[in-house]
């Protein structure tokens, strides 16, 4: 078996690449976090979940589907 075939080394790479150790990351920790209290608190004012994402997007410069997935905990999962 090869050395990069082993559930450890996956694992070990996985936990070097996650959030901002990631060098293609375009959020910060701090700005992950804020995403998903403004996301919610503008789900409690009414407004609706993809014009919230759209929003959020534009605010933070990065596409709406970056945005669902962070509110869905698809991704920084860690957070």
């Amino acid at each position: 078996m090869r050395y990069r075939a082993t559930p450890e080394y996956r694992e070990k790479i996985r936990q070097t690449k996650i959030g901002e150790k990631n060098h293609q990351v375009k959020l910060t920790k701090d700005q992950v976090i804020s995403i998903r209290q403004e996301y919610e608190a503008a789900l409690q004012d009414g407004y609706q979940k993809t014009a919230t994402q759209y929003y959020l997007a534009k605010k933070y410069s990065v596409k709406r589907s970056t945005i669902s997935d962070i509110v869905l905990r698809r991704t920084w999962k860690h957070i």
